[in-house]
């Protein structure tokens, strides 16, 4: 595993750069042990569930 530190330090370092400033990710980071990795994944997991949950709500209004 040692081999791949330096490749998962440099691939931390480019999501924390790329998610900079983005509160939906800087949030969870201030929890401990959750870094930019944690955050982005639960970022997305949400985001993509509240997407979900507004397209049932579209389809749900328009059937009735």
């Amino acid at each position: 595993m040692r081999h791949l530190e330096p490749q998962l330090a440099y691939s931390d370092n480019q999501i924390a750069a790329l998610t900079h400033g983005d509160e939906r990710v800087c949030r969870p980071q201030s929890v401990p042990n959750i870094g930019p990795v944690t955050a982005v994944t639960f970022g997305a997991a949400l985001d993509e569930r509240m997407t979900d949950e507004s397209a049932a709500r579209r389809e749900f209004t328009r059937s009735t």
